[in-house]
């Protein structure tokens, strides 16, 4: 733990997780109520959507993350003109976590907002509280172990993502190696020492 890289690793794990779950929890959760609470055409597919990165592999939604958001990507020319590059900074690597991470947040918030009797909003609105003084003062206090089990999960995911990461933002020592992919590294080095003795391994 004494070795700058990595103190240096650990920093670039503990703070994009950070802001991303932040991200995840502010844009999750009112996506998450809108999910539990309003029933529109299309509705289901919009959960199928924001739940894809739970199955896709995370390279695979790295490599997807490149081709969005690439130099030669569908936003990347857009992104490039302004001057903004995202592929391989850390920028990257929050935007990975917040992809992989945004579903774990969502699908335990939107069992929280379900878990809301809608009897008791209805009295809380029938007794003078408007919509949003009754989302703060019962609908959030009520599903609020859901929102807190969602951002750990959320955090979690973020700490432990590999595969995005390394595909979209890079394994750079002090802007996007993170723990996990230091530990990969380690691991690659440990391995080949361990079968240094079995033919066919230099």
């Amino acid at each position: 733990m004494g070795e700058p890289w990595v103190q240096e690793s650990l920093l670039l794990s503990l703070k994009p997780s950070v802001v991303a779950t932040l991200l995840c929890v502010l844009f999750g959760s009112p996506a998450a109520s809108a999910l539990a609470r309003v029933e529109v055409i299309g509705s289901r597919l919009i959960d199928a959507i924001l739940q894809l990165p739970l199955v896709l592999p995370p390279v695979v939604a790295g490599g997807g993350l490149l081709l969005a958001f690439g130099r030669r990507g569908l936003l990347g020319n857009v992104l490039m003109l302004a001057g903004i590059e995202i592929p391989f900074t850390t920028a990257a690597v929050v935007l990975a976590q917040v992809f992989m991470g945004f579903p774990m947040h969502v699908q335990a918030a939107c069992a929280g907002f379900q878990n809301v009797p809608k009897s008791i909003e209805e009295a809380s609105r029938a007794l003078g509280a408007g919509s949003f003084a009754t989302l703060l003062r019962v609908t959030i206090p009520l599903s609020w172990p859901a929102l807190v089990s969602g951002a750990i999960l959320c955090w979690g995911r973020a700490m432990g993502e590999f595969g995005a990461t390394i595909m979209f933002a890079g394994n750079m020592r002090g802007t996007t190696r993170t723990m996990p992919l230091a530990f990969s590294a380690v691991m690659f080095i440990g391995a080949r020492w361990a079968l240094s003795g079995v033919a066919g391994v230099q």
